[in-house]
């Protein structure tokens, strides 16, 4: 297992017109836990407003799992904490969350981004996943998902928004 290592990449694309993303992307190493945490998170509408909804998301989600707070209680946290859009009325951004440890096991959570993909030896592979319905500030029902595996040698996990 020593010769384990998590590399990490990312691309993203300012929509037409916009100085900044709406979309925030945080990658922290865990420091003496041998583990790295990845947040996507998409706020809602785009340019600053957005990139606002996406870095408190982000931010929270990285802080919060890299001191080991149980990933569901992250997500309802995140769900009461954003700020509510006065044109939509709803707070919003959405997120994916990764906790990998150097031993290849993972867990993920998503909230109303695509469904991340496993490619394992050039093929797509299905994740098992628990479905969590949760309540937001605004008291609107929510879908949760969970994923928990265990990463092999070359695998790679894509996600997006």
């Amino acid at each position: 297992m020593d010769r384990n290592f998590v590399e990490i990449d990312f691309t993203q694309v300012n929509k037409k017109r916009n100085a900044v993303c709406g979309d925030v992307f945080i990658s922290k190493k865990v420091k003496g836990e041998d583990r790295i945490v990845s947040v996507l998170a998409d706020g809602l509408g785009s340019g600053i407003k957005a990139n606002v909804l996406a870095s408190l998301t982000a931010t929270m989600a990285c802080n919060y799992i890299s001191n080991n707070i149980d990933i569901i209680k992250v997500a309802k946290i995140i769900l009461a904490t954003l700020p509510v859009c006065s044109f939509r009325k709803i707070g919003y951004s959405t997120f994916t969350i990764i906790d990998v440890h150097r031993s290849g096991d993972v867990r993920i959570i998503e909230y109303d981004n695509p469904e991340i993909m496993l490619v394992r030896d050039k093929k797509f592979v299905d994740l098992d996943k628990e479905i969590f319905c949760l309540k937001t500030s605004e008291n609107r029902d929510v879908q949760i998902k969970y994923f928990q595996t265990k990463l092999q040698l070359e695998d790679r996990l894509i996600f997006f928004s």
